[in-house]
């Protein structure tokens, strides 16, 4: 419902700058259970990113057609282009982003997931764990047990050196079998051969499908 209203003329030939709104109330209610109390009193509402097809739209009739209209997500080699609906989550802050600027850049790791288009991308829903092999060194993760390529490992993936309790972000792969990261915050923050480490997305994505009940509505799937 419209509460008020304000009305903004712009000269004939344009004009530049910016219109500053406060005090916007969201309805983002506790009383009514719309939103548990905990989601709003910690702001989590500044760090959840939703996208819908243009059949959702508020006053849409139609479902979007895959392929067409839908939104389209990209999990490693596999792409769903069916998509109605789906919330972000931001993951843990990375090294090369500063939450304090406000732009969306420096919440989502994924260049896909912030250039305002239809097209997303999500990280491997699991998490890869193994041992370094022989030609591990410094910044270089190797295990010719892995075939990262496969498993959809990219730069932005955070890996922890569990061995000597260091952790950093993928900045390149290599190679199939290999990985480049700067460690911090352990005893010896490089990689040595036999030195045990896990890899772990950095992503909160969750899908929107039709409810098997009725198909007009949407259900949240991971």
């Amino acid at each position: 419902n419209e509460l008020s209203s304000a009305t903004v003329s712009i000269p004939s030939g344009g004009a530049l700058g910016s219109i500053k709104v406060s005090n916007i109330d969201y309805y983002l209610r506790e009383t009514t259970n719309e939103l548990p109390n905990w989601f709003i009193k910690n702001k989590w509402y500044q760090y959840v990113y939703i996208a819908y097809s243009a059949g959702e739209a508020p006053g849409a009739g139609a479902v979007c057609t895959a392929g067409t209209d839908c939104l389209e997500l990209n999990i490693g080699s596999n792409t769903k282009n069916d998509i109605r609906a789906m919330v972000m989550l931001t993951g843990e802050e990375l090294d090369n982003q500063s939450w304090t600027n406000g732009t969306i850049n420096d919440y989502y790791d994924f260049s896909e997931n912030t250039d305002a288009d239809d097209t997303f991308k999500k990280s491997i829903s699991n998490t890869v764990t193994g041992s370094a092999t022989a030609g591990s060194s410094g910044t270089t993760l190797e295990d010719t047990d892995r075939d990262f390529n496969n498993l959809g490992i990219t730069a932005g993936y955070i890996v922890h050196n569990i061995t000597d309790s260091s952790s950093g972000v993928i900045s390149s792969v290599g190679s199939a079998t290999t990985l480049i990261i700067t460690l911090s915050g352990g005893t010896d923050n490089d990689f040595d051969n036999g030195d045990e480490y896990e890899i772990v997305n950095n992503d909160g994505i969750r899908v929107a499908v039709s409810c098997p009940s009725d198909n007009t509505k949407l259900c949240w799937s991971n």
